[in-house]
């Protein structure tokens, strides 16, 4: 998989495609339609890790994808709740077969290929980072209690935390407004046609060039320069 090939596609809003299934990116008028924490959740557990479900693996099964792992968990409630998170980023429905196989619409889907569909919607939506571990303790409960945790969990977009109960915290709703009211040629009226990368693309450039801009005012008026770290607006988008 070339993640830059799909982060370019993305940013040009073009669907990814793996083995004749269609993965568009979201939009942000979308995921206000959708609502935004049906979003959080479905891409919580769309992009969780095999590390975060199964921690304890033994080495036979380390190898395994992760819909594999769910399968022979024999937790059906929880792989309907992934392959519903799967398809909410989808054109198309799951459908599994008597003989428990998998299909998407007429295209037959297998593990590799839900691996390969959650790392392009991982990498569209900019959750490339895996969901820590900190919060799950499953030693000794494995699936069961593993997907109660996993659907109760509203996973956090890393700058945003919109949930936050922290007022002074800067939701999505906020930065939307800000990239709108800030961003060169982008306005109220364009900014929900953005997908999620473009806008991330966009707010974090933003940052970078206001944030250059202030501190070479601030070293024009005497900061002292070892204080301020300069960092260049032509630079890399740190991830």
């Amino acid at each position: 998989m070339n993640i830059q090939d799909i982060k370019m596609k993305t940013l040009a809003n073009l669907p990814s495609y793996h083995n004749g299934i269609v993965i568009k990116p979201k939009s942000l008028r979308s995921i206000a339609e959708k609502g935004l924490d049906t979003y959080n959740q479905c891409l919580s557990v769309a992009a969780v890790s095999k590390e975060t479900i199964f921690p304890d693996l033994n080495d036979e099964y380390k190898d395994m994808h992760l819909s594999e792992l769910i399968v022979r968990s024999g937790d059906a409630e929880f792989l309907n709740a992934y392959l519903n998170s799967i398809e909410f980023f989808l054109d198309g429905k799951f459908v599994i077969t008597e003989n428990g196989n998998l299909y998407l619409d007429e295209i037959e889907v297998y593990y590799e290929d839900l691996t390969a569909i959650t790392e392009i919607i991982k990498i569209q939506n900019c959750a490339i980072v895996a969901l820590k571990n900190d919060d799950f303790n499953p030693a000794n409960e494995r699936a069961k209690k593993l997907k109660e945790r996993i659907l109760a969990r509203k996973k956090r977009i890393q700058e945003l935390k919109a949930d936050s109960s922290d007022d002074d915290k800067l939701t999505l709703y906020d930065l939307i407004s800000i990239v709108a009211a800030n961003a060169n040629g982008i306005n109220i009226f364009n900014v929900y046609d953005l997908n999620y990368l473009q806008f991330n693309d966009q707010f974090n450039r933003l940052k970078i060039t206001k944030d250059y801009e202030v501190n070479i005012n601030a070293l024009i008026h005497g900061a002292d320069s070892k204080q301020i770290k300069l960092e260049h607006w032509l630079s890399k988008i740190k991830e």
